[in-house]
């Protein structure tokens, strides 16, 4: 990981991000580029990098996958983070960069990202936890055994005749 201590304007935000390292088309290693925390921005910066980080971890060692959910967990956990910690007006100008940002954008990730983090959030301010897909956890086995709920014991399943 490389820690940055000479963020100045908006512009050098877009240095932020995991670097990844590839052999054989296989994923061999990520490094992270993120700012000294110093205030709210450089903290949001931290949690979106890092959430792309833990996402791409799946991957070390496979052929990077991507798909239009990539962008579900860095963003949610912007929102969380936002929701726990942060102002009203804060909230609401973060609410208004990502709105901007994501739809001038039109990047379909983006805008799935951005939708689906409002679940996200609601799911975890009621659970305390983020109940996203399988895909974004480290120990797959360990994901399923986290969801609170089970499919399969909600969905009535036919009786069999006996």
């Amino acid at each position: 990981m490389n820690i940055d201590d000479s963020l100045t304007s908006i512009d050098d935000y877009k240095n932020y991000c995991v670097k990844k390292s590839f052999y054989n088309n296989k994923l061999k290693e990520l490094k992270l580029f993120v700012p000294r925390i110093r205030n709210i921005n450089t903290m949001l910066i931290n949690i979106y990098v890092f959430a792309h980080a833990i996402n791409d971890y799946n991957f070390l060692g496979k052929e990077l996958n991507y798909s239009n959910t990539n962008e579900i967990l860095p963003v949610s956990l912007v929102r969380i983070y936002s929701v726990l910690y942060l102002k009203r007006h804060n909230q609401i100008k973060i609410n208004e960069f990502e709105y901007k940002n994501y739809f001038s954008n039109k990047k379909e990730e983006l805008l799935i990202a951005y939708n689906y983090s409002l679940d996200i959030t609601t799911d975890f301010l009621k659970t305390s936890k983020i109940l996203i897909p399988n895909e974004f956890y480290i120990d797959k086995e360990r994901a399923e055994e986290s969801l609170s709920i089970n499919l399969d014991s909600i969905i009535d399943k036919p009786k069999s005749k006996s």
